[in-house]
């Protein structure tokens, strides 16, 4: 009976262990996932493209005059830049060889092409605009002489998101990024060469300067809500501060756009810029709140809230440019901060998600109001309102069932493999003990005596 039940533990054991390995390997997959194994060549025509992803890919060759191609998923507001080098054939090496590279965008048109001799290395860029959520580009790498014998290219996705929205400012009217008064960083490129910013303003002064970096020169437009141009300004020299101001006669939807194209030092990798925009709000303000300079911050009183805290803060001063303050500790949930201007709301919140989303977060749901995210068994609610300059942060307790599977899983299986040590060295320890020898029987003589 107990080798019946010890053997019948140690299968049950077998089964549990490997149940557990079948729920820990979801966790497991996405833990060892890798970027993208090495590849030969890409496909002959853009229609049969090898999908790949950000890495180091070598081993190219390429007979002469030979193509090949590649995709690429870009989100919105990321830079696809792809960096190769190649080697001439060796038969052909006194000769040399040219090699070219070329993005094309969803439509097959071609946006960036550059070529270089064989053993130089060389770069195509180029910024994915708003036109989708996420896109795919196209790379053509193609040998225009006697042939390549080997190549090695990079593939890299740089986030270049418009005013920390974790995505583009579209470059038309219909797809304008919502934004508040307050400075903004931006990107534009040969590709993205528009940006549009929409601004829900009051009656009165309104002005707009845009910051280049130094080998690009703007173009700044503002417009109204009937889309009339109010006022433009351009830059003569590369680098040069642009500023544009107003007078808006009356509360509305105001547009700013900044431009810049290739006669204006744009190229196809990514140029940043500063965007400070000033609008008036009631009262002949200027957007900053009256109450922030005279918040005292707190610290939170509890180990949770401390926690999230240290998570949260940094976002926020990253997404309101250091301008944060922790106001008050509502219970033992909630954390409610205080920022330097107004909130946009729907911008502020996708500007959050995405910095949250950096630090492992996952986005449960999102509105204009509020977003919620989700880390293991913790979750957090952020909350807002538009024009308000207050962040509500509600931290709570969500069941992972996967988890939880996982760690009954270990437990049960850690309780069954004591009982089965227990239960085999109890086995052990009874087989052995020597059985004692028992007495003789008493006989006829002993009992006369």
């Amino acid at each position: 009976m107990g080798k019946f039940c010890s053997n019948s533990l140690k299968r049950a054991a077998i089964v549990l262990a490997g149940l557990s390995l079948v729920c820990l390997t979801p966790a497991m997959w996405k833990a060892t996932k890798s970027s993208a194994a090495a590849i030969a060549k890409g496909g002959s025509a853009i229609e049969v493209a090898v999908p790949i992803t950000p890495g180091t890919y070598t081993g190219i060759p390429l007979a002469e005059n030979e193509e090949t191609f590649y995709s690429i998923s870009v989100k919105a507001g990321q830079e696809l830049k792809v960096t190769g080098s190649f080697k001439v054939a060796s038969e052909n090496a006194s000769y040399g060889t040219l090699n070219t590279m070329e993005l094309f965008n969803e439509s097959k048109e071609k946006l960036i092409s550059k070529f270089e001799d064989a053993g130089t290395k060389f770069s195509v860029a180029a910024l994915a605009d708003s036109r989708k959520a996420t896109q795919t580009f196209y790379l053509r790498i193609s040998d225009d002489t006697w042939g390549t014998e080997d190549g090695e290219i990079t593939v890299a996705l740089n986030d270049k998101y418009d005013a920390n929205s974790g995505t583009d400012a579209g470059n038309d009217y219909d797809s304008a990024l919502s934004v508040g008064s307050g400075v903004f960083t931006g990107y534009l490129s040969e590709v993205d060469a528009d940006d549009m910013y929409k601004i829900s303003a009051k009656a009165g002064a309104f002005s707009a300067k845009v910051t280049p970096a130094s080998n690009a020169g703007p173009y700044l437009r503002i417009y109204d809500a009937n889309r009339t141009e109010l006022e433009s300004e351009w830059a003569s020299n590369d680098g040069e501060i642009v500023t544009a101001s107003t007078v808006l006669d009356k509360d509305q939807t105001t547009y700013v756009k900044v431009t810049c194209d290739i006669n204006m030092g744009c190229e196809d990798e990514a140029s940043q810029y500063g965007l400070e925009i000033g609008a008036t709000v009631s009262g002949g303000d200027t957007g900053k709140p009256e109450n922030y300079d005279v918040v005292v911050p707190i610290v939170p009183d509890t180990g949770g809230l401390i926690t999230v805290d240290k998570e949260v803060a940094p976002v926020l001063k990253k997404v309101y440019d250091d301008n944060v303050k922790l106001q008050k500790q509502s219970g033992k949930t909630t954390l409610i901060y205080i920022v330097s201007r107004q909130v946009n709301s729907a911008a502020d919140l996708q500007a959050i998600k995405a910095a949250m989303e950096g630090l492992g977060y996952k986005t449960k749901s999102i509105s204009d109001t509020q977003l919620v995210m989700t880390k293991g068994f913790k979750k957090l609610t952020f909350t807002v309102a538009n024009g308000s300059n207050k962040i509500e942060v509600k931290s709570s307790w969500v069941v992972n069932w996967l988890w939880l599977g996982i760690i009954l899983g270990i437990i049960v299986l850690i309780i069954i493999v004591v009982m089965v040590i227990v239960i085999s060295k109890g086995k052990k320890k009874s087989v052995s003990v020597k059985p004692e020898t028992p007495a003789p029987a008493p006989t006829a003589n002993n009992e006369s005596q």
